[in-house]
């Protein structure tokens, strides 16, 4: 299993504090750094920075979504930051949601066409191709990029939670990051990821499993698992996630969840998690790093390749408590 950081898209942990956690994660052996897209620090202001200063470990967005920049600009910084790493870069795309996509004035709808027109127009503008692309949702006319990318091909890895979009990143993509999937389902979307690869005539085994698990440290175990469950009530209450966590059987906890938020706020949903559902969810809260490691070995048998340890702090000293887990490793 190869084992990856994520710095959490919340913004507990500034700009500094990300680049010094990186430098560390290169040191510790992690395979790659991620950093993901929100209302938080940009990763493709960040990422540029850690490429910089760093010379092994890998870097990618996970996930930066197809509503916040055009197809070419995405192109474009691929092939950039392709250059400027030295071929260390992976592309993490996600089609977003409603609330996403309404930050910037744009509608949801068509997910799997939209996505499969994006990254076709990412894939050219990265070949230094010309492009002429009238789409459904995505069009270009007489592009071409000036430079050829170091890289021949650029890795992109689609964010799937459900069965046709496993397919189609089976189909058009390099593999899948899964977020907030426990084992059995990221062997499901592992399956679908498979057989859209074959439909292509592709071999699934070429094809990366990224899946996302959150982890906490706290000598207080409880502090640990309180960060933890304000993350499970975010994406309980959140579109297309609170589907699949109820698909993975815990929708009466994730209607109380709802209920609980709706009537009392998000404090109070929080704590109507308890312990058993936490182990249900791809959450590990522990009082030391060996406790934490041995938290992740159920996820050896699920399918994934590759896992991002995304550390949530549980404490007001974000920067430090991150630095630390790091340093841990």
């Amino acid at each position: 299993m190869i084992y990856d950081v994520e710095f959490n898209s919340a913004g507990q942990v500034p700009t500094s504090g990300i680049l010094a956690g990186a430098k560390i994660a290169e040191e510790k052996g992690f395979g790659t750094v991620w950093k993901g897209e929100s209302n938080s620090r940009d990763p493709t202001v960040i990422l540029p920075a850690i490429a910089a200063l760093t010379k092994r470990v890998k870097i990618g967005t996970a996930v930066i979504h197809i509503f916040a920049r055009t197809a070419v600009e995405t192109g474009i910084m691929s092939a950039t930051l392709d250059e400027l790493s030295g071929g260390r870069f992976l592309l993490g795309l996600g089609v977003a949601n409603e609330t996403l996509a309404g930050w910037h004035g744009l509608q949801t709808g068509h997910p799997l066409k939209r996505a499969e027109e994006y990254i076709a127009i990412v894939r050219k503008v990265f070949a230094a191709e010309r492009l002429s692309v009238q789409g459904t949702y995505y069009s270009s006319n007489n592009f071409k990029l000036e430079f050829k990318p170091s890289s021949s091909h650029l890795p992109i890895i689609l964010a799937c939670l459900g069965p046709k979009m496993a397919q189609l990143a089976g189909r058009i993509c390099d593999g899948a990051i899964i977020n907030m999937a426990d084992p059995g389902r990221i062997n499901f979307v592992a399956e679908n990821l498979a057989e859209g690869a074959k439909v292509a005539g592709r071999d699934p085994k070429e094809l990366e499993i990224v899946a996302k698990v959150r982890v906490s440290l706290n000598e207080d175990i409880e502090k640990a698992k309180d960060a933890l469950k304000k993350v499970v009530t975010f994406y309980s209450l959140a579109a297309h996630y609170r589907d699949m966590l109820a698909q993975m059987g815990l929708e009466k906890e994730v209607k109380t969840i709802q209920e609980t938020y709706r009537q009392s706020g998000f404090k109070a949903a929080s704590k109507t998690i308890t312990d058993e559902m936490l182990t249900r969810i791809p959450v590990v809260p522990a009082t030391n790093i060996r406790d934490l490691k041995q938290g992740l070995k159920k996820y050896d048998s699920s399918g994934a390749t590759r896992i991002i340890v995304a550390y949530v702090p549980s404490t007001e000293k974000g920067t430090e408590e991150t630095l630390d887990f790091i340093g841990s490793w």
